[in-house]
């Protein structure tokens, strides 16, 4: 019951001391496209999906809306191949239901966003015997063209996993190619990549892949990565943001002389993608307690068709499991997501403030989060850049030593040992 009184308290502590800070300036919104997105479903082959009901589209969003989904990930393309125009089953079943417009609506119409994805290959002919879909970058970002185009869409996903045979500068050149159309077409629209297991558990070079997420990172607001196991999903999850977590300190520590918007810029909130075929519901439940009690922007499963009731119904209501343990839970969780949306991405901070800063930092350390956590090695990384010569902290340096000491302190890491030393001997020096 401590550990729950003590992040509220934070929490409230955080909130109101921006709501203070917004009142003395104009920073306004972060710069970032990150989007609370909840509760999520991947798709497959849509047109295959309820095709015994009368009107198979209704039939898909109806369930949605009674499982309480919050958005929903559809394929729209495949390597070079868009499938609205070169799937002709695809095709067919877009014109039936009167085009993309509609289909958005739809969804959107039960409160559901909708998010489209791309499998990505990095070199044409490239992917498994018999479904050669690969293309170049160039052509790959054709067909991630397309998708953008599309009208009312809430998101892009790219799937990029062991088949992705290009290098990192083919990724750049596929990215790049994207972000120049968007920029092009004044598009704001969240984007995010996905990969096939951890960092360290891949069906590739792992290094080579290690290096095509960094590129990935860069251009994206969050990365989605797959949580496979038949068993011991949550011991899975926490793995994953272990892993994850060195991985980014890895890359800050390359980073070494570059400055701080450069050693961050890959580094990206997490937006697990879990298991849900053949795998016992209690297994989900536990899942998703994870990621919520971390604050995680979002959940999500793989995928509408291979989920079967019992597990539909556990994902609907799985906090239900942990109601009476902690009652709290969901409130705690969506402080922590608002407060992932608020970070600063190009300099890891909230509000400009070592203060605040050390403070949001500090109610995911409470959470439970470790100091590889994406927020809070931003904000780790913001706070020690802030750090004056005389030990102090920013430009209040009683109140922002303080908190800066209380966030490095919580990690637990000796590796702050000095910067934290410093700062306490220069309180001493002003103490009265």
């Amino acid at each position: 019951m401590r550990r729950i009184t003590q992040i509220q308290l934070i929490l409230c502590l955080i909130t109101s001391l921006m709501v203070i800070s917004l009142q003395i300036s104009s920073l306004g919104s972060p710069d970032s496209s990150l989007i609370l997105l909840g509760k999520g479903i991947w798709i497959w082959k849509i047109y295959e999906l309820e095709k015994d009901k009368e009107n198979p589209l209704r039939a898909i969003v109806e369930k949605l809306k009674n499982k309480k989904i919050d958005w929903v990930a559809v394929k729209c393309g495949d390597g070079r191949f868009y499938w609205p125009e070169d799937k002709k089953e695809y095709k067919k079943w877009l014109e039936e239901q009167g085009g993309f417009g509609k289909v958005i609506n739809e969804f959107h119409n039960a409160g559901i966003k909708v998010l489209l994805w791309q499998y990505v290959y990095g070199k044409h002919g490239a992917g498994p015997p018999g479904a050669e879909c690969g293309g170049t970058p160039e052509e790959e970002a054709e067909v991630a063209k397309k998708i953008l185009a599309i009208e009312g869409i809430d998101g892009f996903i790219i799937d990029a996993e062991s088949w992705y045979q290009g290098t990192a500068k083919d990724a750049e050149v596929y990215l790049i190619d994207i972000q120049n159309y968007m920029q092009a077409n004044n598009l704001d629209i969240f984007i995010a990549y996905t990969t096939f297991w951890n960092p360290n558990q891949t069906y590739g070079d792992s290094t080579l892949q290690k290096e095509h997420y960094k590129v990935f990172g860069q251009y994206c607001d969050a990365v989605m990565p797959q949580v496979y196991p038949r068993r011991n999903l949550a011991s899975w999850m926490e793995r994953t943001e272990e892993e994850w977590g060195n991985l980014y300190k890895e890359w800050i520590k390359k980073g070494d002389g570059l400055a701080l918007e450069e050693r961050i810029k890959s580094v990206k909130p997490l937006i697990p993608l879990g298991r849900g075929w053949d795998i016992a519901s209690d297994e989900i439940e536990k899942f998703c307690h994870i990621v919520y009690s971390h604050g995680h922007v979002g959940v999500s499963l793989w995928r509408y068709d291979l989920l079967n009731e019992t597990c539909w119904n556990v994902y609907k209501d799985w906090w239900k499991a942990y109601e009476e343990e902690d009652p709290t839970l969901l409130v705690k969780s969506k402080g922590l997501q608002y407060l992932r949306t608020r970070q600063n991405p190009s300099n890891g901070s909230w509000q400009e403030n070592v203060g605040i800063t050390s403070m949001a930092a500090l109610a995911f350390l409470n959470a439970g989060c470790k100091d590889g956590d994406s927020a809070v090695i931003r904000a780790l990384q913001y706070i020690l850049n802030k750090q004056n010569t005389d030990g102090s902290f920013g430009e209040l340096p009683t109140y922002e030593t303080s908190t800066a000491i209380w966030a490095l302190v919580a990690t637990h890491n000796p590796k702050y040992h000095d910067e934290i030393e410093a700062a306490r001997q220069y309180l001493e020096t002003i103490q009265w």
